[in-house]
């Protein structure tokens, strides 16, 4: 019986967390799982957003932003409204880009994996959850970031505090029935992301932007020195990566942004399949 699941890439794959979020404690890494513990594990490399944002058939639909006039936040007591905001022509928009504040996010993210261990002599199959919330005091700062000389502009979001949970269930099954439970509930803790941390592209010709909001995948925690964990596949990452129409920010004062989105990737031995939904609240600040 094999002790391992056949890798789809030799390193640099997480089983849990927020790729380049904000951490706990100091470092870059987020929480893995290594051989049934938890421990440290290297991020998934981002996707080139500014690519993406090149393309005419980038991942998934174009997303319209809506602009409600008043919301209620989770985390907050107090309601915050808006209303219209005067701006000046597209060109003299994207000459000079607005700024904005991140006052709220809710995100659920769930994945799905199958896979095979390296001999095809048990398969996992299992299906978990990250939750991603605004806590009491939450804030960051969004500036769309000018267009460089390639007509795509590249930068960074940030906010925080937030609430972090992971939920998984799932088991090796052997050819004769065995089962190794992998399943693992975990809650803010010295290793969780403590906040948000995404990338965002411009493209002015385009009139879009394209944010990675780094979603990552819930963690397995299978029996010490029996089996690991399921893989990822290696374009995991491509799954919080989500366009919007540049035209809803504009003309307003609170923009929520939907994060919705289905993706699904199968190459052998394994298959992962994500579903993304939430929003973003950004408040106008110039």
């Amino acid at each position: 019986m094999s002790r391992c699941a056949r890798p789809l890439l030799a390193a640099g794959l997480v089983s849990v967390g927020l790729v380049a979020a904000v951490p706990a404690t100091s470092g870059a890494s987020s929480l893995g799982t290594s051989g049934g513990r938890l421990a440290p594990s290297t991020s998934i490399p981002a996707p080139d957003v500014a690519a993406t944002t090149r393309s005419t058939s980038a991942q998934g639909p174009l997303l319209k932003p809506t602009n409600p006039k008043c919301v209620k936040r989770k985390a907050e007591k107090k309601k915050l409204c808006g209303g219209p905001f005067k701006d000046k022509s597209r060109r003299e928009w994207w000459a000079k880009p607005p700024q904005f504040r991140i006052v709220d996010v809710s995100i659920i993210g769930t994945t799905r994996i199958e896979a095979l261990s390296d001999d095809d002599e048990m398969r996992f199959n299992g299906e978990g959850e990250i939750w991603l919330s605004a806590r009491k005091g939450f804030g960051g700062k969004f500036k769309l970031p000018k267009p460089g000389p390639g007509g795509v502009g590249i930068g960074t979001i940030t906010a925080k505090p937030t609430d972090w949970t992971s939920r998984s269930t799932g088991a090796w099954i052997t050819s004769t029935g065995d089962e190794y439970g992998c399943g693992v509930m975990l809650e803010n803790g010295p290793f969780a992301p403590n906040g948000l941390a995404a990338m965002v592209a411009t493209n002015p010709k385009k009139d879009e932007l394209s944010i990675n909001w780094n979603i990552g995948g819930p963690a397995w925690q299978c029996p010490k020195d029996l089996v690991d964990p399921p893989p990822f596949d290696e374009k995991f990452s491509d799954s919080s990566l989500i366009r919007y129409r540049a035209s809803s920010f504009r003309g307003h004062k609170l923009v929520r942004l939907p994060v919705t989105a289905t993706w699904s990737r199968e190459e052998y031995p394994s298959r992962t399949t994500v579903e993304l939904s939430g929003h973003v609240l950004l408040q106008r600040v110039t």
